[in-house]
């Protein structure tokens, strides 16, 4: 059996991200910002936060942005001069239907690794005021852990359907299919690229508290610095992410003999 090409490692792959960043950081900030700011700012208002029309609203521009930011990256890789940000959006949105369907897909991959943390989270509050026995903190514990395995393993097979149907513009059934085969045989060396990831948007998400617990210092709206917390965030996370796992893909398919299939 041929052994199959490594992968670049996950500190090349951040520092290439992050290489990639600071060409286009402008650019980038912008595009998330324009959606980002204005639904976090409008969240401040009760009315709003807890009206179900805003949330579907915050929803879809949500996936309009990160469509966009896809799209721009896309540009960026390829050396090509990067769209403004109304092109982005606009000639992103002709995928958004195909990212929707496949981010639907990843969801239901997830749903086994959902319930098993719903069943751990119930187990600790079942008794408000009392604590739960370690044991059956332990069974549940076990259990979450059983049913998140394979929702982990189908996650990484299939996680990068989102990015094919962008980039390549496949049909969401035909990306999830390119990508089982695109990661076949590599789910350890993936599986520590995305815990590396996961690492950096824990340092990430600690750096973008600080500002907001500087500022809490002398300005005491909690509800106010969580939106500023929340903008931070997806200002340096958003670009970052997706710049390292559409070079994780590129990767990938440069390493693997099948090509996308036509749509």
């Amino acid at each position: 059996m041929t052994r199959k090409p490594s992968l670049i490692g996950p500190w090349a792959l951040f520092i290439a991200a992050i290489r990639d960043f600071r060409a286009h950081w402008w650019p980038y900030l912008l595009l998330v910002a324009i959606v980002a700011i204005p639904t976090n700012v409008l969240k401040l208002f009760d009315d709003l936060a807890n009206d179900s029309g805003f949330s579907a609203y915050s929803f879809f521009a949500a996936i309009f942005m990160n469509v966009a930011l896809i799209y721009m990256t896309i540009a960026a890789l390829n050396g090509q001069r990067l769209p403004s940000i109304r092109q982005a959006y606009y000639k992103g949105s002709g995928a958004v239907l195909r990212f929707l369907l496949a981010s639907l897909g990843l969801l239901v991959v997830l749903a086994p690794a959902a319930f098993g943390a719903t069943l751990l989270l119930m187990a600790l509050s079942a008794i408000p005021g009392t604590s739960p026995a370690i044991a059956e903190v332990l069974l549940f514990a076990v259990v979450s852990m059983v049913l998140a395995a394979p929702s982990l393993w189908l996650f990484i097979r299939f996680g990068f359907s989102t990015y094919i149907v962008v980039e390549d513009g496949l049909a969401p059934i035909q990306s999830l299919r390119y990508s089982w085969r695109l990661t076949k045989g590599r789910f350890w060396s993936l599986l520590g690229r995305f815990a590396f990831l996961l690492l950096i948007l824990i340092v990430a998400t600690a750096l973008a508290y600080l500002p907001a617990l500087l500022l809490g210092l002398v300005y005491r709206d909690i509800n106010a610095l969580n939106s500023l917390y929340q903008i931070i965030l997806g200002l340096i996370t958003l670009p970052l992410v997706n710049l390292y796992l559409l070079r994780l893909y590129r990767e990938l398919k440069a390493r693997q003999d099948t090509q996308p299939e036509a749509t």
